[in-house]
């Protein structure tokens, strides 16, 4: 991206499936609460996912970017 365009992807956003953080908090033995099975409002339920959601920023300089561009992980050419 940044060869193609001269700039670096901002604002870059994804999620990550609930059975694969399961998988990781179970291979690191992370005791996790049991499946609640009673029945909630759509708000009790908007308030939950909202305080369950996490933001993750990654501020990596350009000599940071550099030497993980070096190692052809990040940037690399595509064929």
């Amino acid at each position: 991206m940044l060869k193609d365009t001269g700039s670096i992807p901002e604002n870059t956003n994804f999620g990550i499936k609930a059975n694969v953080v399961k998988s990781v908090l179970d291979s690191s033995s992370v005791d996790v609460p049991s499946e609640n099975k009673n029945v909630i409002s759509t708000s009790q339920r908007a308030k939950l996912i909202t305080n369950g959601t996490y933001y993750i920023s990654c501020w990596m300089t350009m000599a940071q970017i550099e030497k993980v561009r070096s190692k052809k992980v990040l940037f690399s050419e595509f064929d």
